[in-house]
């Protein structure tokens, strides 16, 4: 029988760890050739290895098996068990001697001494111009700072007060870029700014944050106000979504109640009771008999939301036969 085959096996069986231990020997045995001739046996075998290549070359592992030239040394790794590597020695990592009293003493005033330099540059900075960037590099500073020095050191509260002064003047920007230019977007970047004024000290006395504070709840109130206007001349699904969501954001800021499907103010052609739905009804056409207008089907909705159901689509052509409540 042909030892290729039994060969070929052999070397199918091995796990990849042992392939590439393997392809090592290989190389090791390349360069002990390299200093000395081969024998007998070696140049004999060397045919064998070729054919032996065809066998096993769709096998990409190991590396160093892909030159035919090399697998007539196998005679001296076949046969010879795999032997795993010793385990790496471990050398035991020195102890660190225990530092003097004067030692950490001296350490503690380095630190505190760079820490505060730092420290005192970066509220310099900030002093110079407020913005974003230098608060939150003061921020770093004082926080790396105050892990070696108290809250009351001087340069601690100069740092403070630096940020605190720093953060009104954007608040301020904030609130008369919304005064000047009313939208959204300029109410969430000066509600931001405020939130992080909060965050760094009490603002119940300072002139700044109520003003900040008083300019976005009357520009929710406004919105609330032109949206509930809108859907009452519009109808239509989209007004009123954007009119109940400035509904919530003025009752989070405090700036209007929470009362969705509110009778305050609406007209009246008939008395509040109760309706039954009749075939091709929909809550316009009912809010258009009782309150001579298709904008106010809101207050039947919320009125009913028990019977009609969250699904708003539905809920408008509600089914005939339900018995609804007409405030």
């Amino acid at each position: 029988m042909s030892p290729l085959i039994p060969i070929s096996a052999w070397y199918k069986s091995l796990t990849p760890e042992d392939k590439m231990r393997f392809a090592a020997r290989v190389r090791e045995l390349k360069v002990e050739q390299s200093v000395r001739p081969p024998s007998e046996w070696e140049r004999q075998f060397a045919n064998v290895g070729k054919d032996l290549i065809q066998i096993l070359k769709k096998d990409p592992e190991p590396e160093a098996l892909s030159h035919p030239e090399e697998w007539h040394k196998w005679r001296d790794v076949i046969p010879a068990p795999l032997k795993k590597p010793p385990p790496p020695k471990t050398s035991r990592t020195p102890q660190p001697k225990p530092l003097s009293p004067e030692q950490a003493d001296a350490i503690a005033r380095d630190l505190y001494a760079v820490r505060r330099i730092r420290l005192e540059e970066e509220t310099s900075w900030l002093e110079l111009g407020p913005s974003e960037d230098k608060i939150t590099r003061v921020m770093r500073a004082f926080q790396d700072f105050l892990l070696v020095a108290p809250a009351d050191d001087p340069a601690a509260q100069r740092a403070m007060a630096a940020v605190i002064q720093a953060a009104e003047w954007i608040l301020l920007m904030s609130g008369a870029t919304l005064e000047i230019f009313p939208c959204e977007e300029n109410m969430n970047t000066a509600l931001i700014k405020l939130q992080k004024l909060m965050s760094l000290e009490s603002t119940e006395n300072r002139s700044i944050p109520r003003q900040a504070w008083q300019r976005i709840r009357t520009f929710a109130g406004t919105e609330r106000r032109r949206a509930t206007g809108k859907f009452r001349k519009e109808p239509t699904l989209s007004n009123f979504t954007q009119m109940n969501r400035w509904i919530i954001n003025t009752y989070m800021l405090g700036a209007g109640p929470f009362n969705p499907g509110s009778t305050e103010g609406i007209p009246r052609r008939k008395n509040p009771g109760s309706y039954t739905v009749r075939a091709n009804d929909s809550l316009s056409s009912i809010s258009e008999r009782y309150y001579g207008s298709s904008g106010y089907w809101d207050v039947i909705y919320f009125a009913n939301l028990d019977k009609l159901g969250s699904a708003l689509e539905r809920a408008l052509l509600p089914s005939p036969g339900l018995v609804l409540k007409i405030p």
